[in-house]
């Protein structure tokens, strides 16, 4: 369970959020028009925007709380995070961006590891090409075993089919259901389509100005 009730003023924006997303294969949405705070919030729950209050607690493991003065860094989160353009390391291989950032101390662990995530997310035969040489889909592959190489407790998804046509989203939101379909932690899905969510998602926050509704 991830328990999120944050605020954050940014000049005249005021984000105040409050939600719960269920674990086991349920996937919760934030949808909302551009602007409404949906990356923000995804971004403070990774660490990556520090709120001005409130609370963040990660299957009982508190996260942030502004009263007490609890704001873990992100790398001691365990939440992986799929940005909106994948940010997968032009210069890098598949294999290496799996294995960048990953706590293994040993090679052997960690060669471990990636072999795993590779044969798990269909990338078997593309472990030396760079991401200018993958399709859509398989750069999509690649950065959800980049986040999930940690076992993170919660996934953070930020309109991950933004940037592609009709019939390819089609393609990978089959394909991100599969994968997700044995991930036991909470999941969030941040979009302004609403029949993607409605497709994807068993519950839908929307944010609207800075506020869940």
């Amino acid at each position: 369970m991830l328990d999120v009730r944050i605020d954050k003023q940014l000049g005249s924006f005021q984000l105040d959020v409050s939600l719960s997303a269920e674990g086991a294969g349920a996937m919760t949405a934030l949808v909302g028009p551009s602007g409404a705070g949906k990356s923000m919030t995804l971004k403070a729950i990774a660490g990556l925007v520090h709120p001005d209050g409130g609370r963040i607690e990660l299957g009982g493991r508190v996260l942030y709380d502004g009263t007490r003065g609890i704001d873990l860094p992100a790398r001691e989160r365990n939440v992986g995070y799929l940005f909106q353009s994948y940010a997968l390391f032009p210069t890098m291989t598949v294999e290496q961006n799996i294995a960048c950032g990953m706590r293994m101390r040993g090679r052997a662990e960690r060669d471990a590891r990636v072999a795993e995530k590779i044969r798990t997310f269909h990338l078997s035969g593309l472990e030396k090409r760079r991401p200018h040489q993958l399709s859509g889909g398989e750069q999509q592959r690649a950065a959800l075993a980049r986040c999930l190489a940690n076992d993170p407790e919660a996934l953070l998804l930020d309109e991950p089919f933004s940037a592609v046509d009709e019939e390819l989203k089609a393609i990978l939101e089959g394909e991100l259901l599969e994968l997700l379909s044995a991930f036991p932690g909470p999941c969030i899905l941040v979009s302004h389509d609403r029949p993607e969510v409605e497709r994807l998602c068993s519950s839908i926050v929307e944010i609207r100005d800075g506020h869940a509704r």
